[in-house]
């Protein structure tokens, strides 16, 4: 019988060295941002939905679902100044919720 090797392609992820923003004290008052890739064709529905829940539960301000535009970054800088446009009018974002 034949010996058979069986490799996973990932690896360990030190999660203890990654930037990570500041934590907000309380979403009472504050805009939150929704950054949609394009890839999950419900992103507006949920980013209204998680909104509304927002509202009632915390207090928040309002949002916004944004695109990432066409490409997601294949031209970095209209990318980057997207996400910085994004960022001037919201407190904070929500991103990952794409493939």
């Amino acid at each position: 019988m034949s010996e058979i090797t069986i490799l996973l392609p990932h690896g360990e992820v030190d999660g203890s060295h990654a930037l990570r923003a500041p934590r907000l004290a309380s979403l009472r008052g504050k805009r939150i941002g929704f950054l949609d890739n394009g890839l999950w064709r419900s992103m507006r529905i949920l980013g209204d939905e998680m909104s509304k829940v927002l509202t009632e539960t915390h207090g928040i301000a309002g949002s916004e679902v944004a695109d990432s535009g066409p490409m997601h970054g294949a031209d970095p800088h209209d990318y980057r100044a997207r996400l910085q446009s994004l960022a001037a009018r919201v407190d904070a974002v929500v991103s990952g919720l794409g493939n």
